[in-house]
């Protein structure tokens, strides 16, 4: 229908007719950026004072239920396998070679499950290969934690070890 013609019928209608061939959180992504859409169309209001009037009244349709899951948990021959592949990179640029950052980072996300941006910025001085552990703060949560490593870990690290800010050096070129 025309953007005036729409409303919460319309949006639910969508959702219900969206469902059939996608997956929820899929839905659910596309729904935030439509509501800000009809935000921005809807009138300007004390909530709202961009509104463009375009369309009568804030429409809204809720999100969809998804379903809760343990994450994917990936085997070891599948890791097996990646290790293996690692052998064959050419790339980031690094002084100890490609193989070693991406066997090195293998290894470390399998066994620690950091999120990639905490991964990345990881420094060396948060790095205790004595004590196998590491002292980070989380960059989504901000909330310190200490993270045991495995003896596989350490032997990863010390083949990649410099007297670098980071662990893993940012890739370049």
């Amino acid at each position: 229908p025309p953007i005036s013609a729409v409303d919460n019928a319309v949006l639910l209608q969508m959702k219900h007719r969206f469902l059939v061939a996608f997956a929820p959180s899929t839905f659910n992504k596309i729904r935030r950026h439509l509501l800000a859409l009809f935000n921005k169309l809807a009138p300007p209001v004390k909530g709202n004072p961009g509104g463009l009037a375009i369309i009568p009244a804030f429409v809204y349709v809720d999100k969809a239920r998804e379903r809760e899951t343990l994450p994917r948990v990936a085997g070891s021959d599948l890791v097996g396998a990646i290790y293996r592949a690692c052998e064959s990179a050419a790339w980031p640029y690094v002084d100890f070679g490609a193989p070693a950052w991406w066997r090195a980072a293998v290894v470390f996300l399998f066994n620690t499950g950091l999120r990639r941006n905490d991964f990345l910025n990881l420094k060396t001085a948060d790095v205790d290969l004595g004590n196998h552990c590491l002292k980070f703060t989380a960059e989504k949560t901000g909330k310190a934690r200490v993270v045991p490593l495995h003896q596989t870990v350490v032997d990863h690290f010390r083949a990649i070890w410099t007297d670098r800010e980071y662990v893993f050096p940012k890739p370049t070129g």
